[in-house]
């Protein structure tokens, strides 16, 4: 059987829940080597597509979801020319980011009116105490402004998602859940056995400890499609039209079942696109990472119970020698 996904992706997106100030131990050792074959795939014809092909398909979406392996360089340049190309066609960009959360908006509004700059914006929000490979995404945000767009932190604050990590949701005294979405949507049978599938990676990760791992990533999801949901229909109440970008962790959009399916809840008839930029062996642990980590692996018979694809999109990049 062939295992789909290992160790490092897993234990690395289960870090990302338990502690949310280290959001990225792991790095890529080298960028991507000269010659490495890469090229972009449409799941659903299952043949290679031109960017411009798949440019173009993603203007007709309402939303297009980039997932990424976070401290993959090659991701975030994949993702400033998404934002670039985007723009160009005429559209106007509004970036939904998992790296900031809600609380820091004032200083990101500050940042897209042009009032301060990039390294402004990570002092007073105090970025780097909060995710630490922030400047990754200076390019990518430099960007959308330069088009005319506008950049929208998107995530739960983290000593809140920890929490719920540690102690589950219930737990939560009432300044903190009221932070939280009213509804959070635990009944996704598919998201949680898919997830069930993923967390075991983690070391510690079994039991209540299983359910509140999964409580906090549905708390993350919940609060990201609440956030974006209500900036898409308030545009749309004033009459605007905007296609959204939004870059997180690949785990938050596969299949549908994370942020998209709980924006589309909020949002009817809203059109998607999913896009996956594949890790390619490029990933690295650190040394927290690999302490944490177990071995696991998510066979296709056991992925079959999902019925729809991965991605609309995937940027495959040929394994790392």
């Amino acid at each position: 059987m062939m295992k789909l996904i290992k160790t490092a992706p897993l234990a690395f997106f289960c870090a990302l829940i338990a502690f949310p100030f280290a959001a990225s131990g792991a790095r890529a050792e080298h960028e991507a080597e000269p010659g490495r074959c890469a090229l972009w795939i449409d799941v659903y014809t299952g043949e290679p597509v031109s960017f411009d092909a798949m440019i173009e398909d993603c203007l007709n979406a309402g939303v297009v979801y980039l997932g990424e392996r976070h401290g993959l360089k090659r991701h975030h340049d994949l993702q400033r020319s998404i934002v670039e190309a985007l723009a160009a066609k005429g559209g106007t960009v509004l970036l939904g980011i998992e790296q900031m959360e809600l609380h820091n908006q004032p200083a990101l509004d500050r940042f897209n009116k042009g009032e301060i700059d990039f390294d402004r914006l990570a002092a007073e929000t105090e970025w780097g105490n909060r995710w630490s490979n922030y400047r990754d995404y200076r390019a990518i945000i430099e960007a959308c402004r330069a088009a005319g767009g506008s950049v929208l932190a998107l995530n739960a604050r983290a000593e809140v998602v920890r929490s719920v990590a540690r102690n589950g949701l219930a737990a939560l005294d009432a300044r903190d859940r009221a932070e939280l979405p009213a509804e959070i949507d635990l009944g996704n049978k598919d998201h949680e056995r898919l997830l069930g599938m993923m967390l075991p990676v983690h070391a510690f990760t079994q039991g209540e400890g299983l359910r509140r791992m999964y409580e906090a990533q549905v708390v993350r999801d919940e609060k990201m499609a609440e956030v974006l949901a209500a900036k898409l229909l308030k545009d749309t109440a004033a009459g605007g039209k905007t296609i959204a970008v939004v870059i997180g962790g690949a785990a938050h959009f596969a299949y549908g079942l994370g942020v998209p399916s709980r924006v589309g809840r909020r949002v009817p008839g809203l059109g998607e696109r999913i896009i996956i930029l594949s890790e390619s062996g490029d990933l690295r642990l650190g040394e927290r990472e690999r302490m944490m980590a177990r071995d696991t692996g998510i066979t296709h018979e056991g992925l079959r119970f999902i019925t729809r694809p991965v991605a609309d999109y995937i940027h495959a990049t040929e394994r790392a020698k």
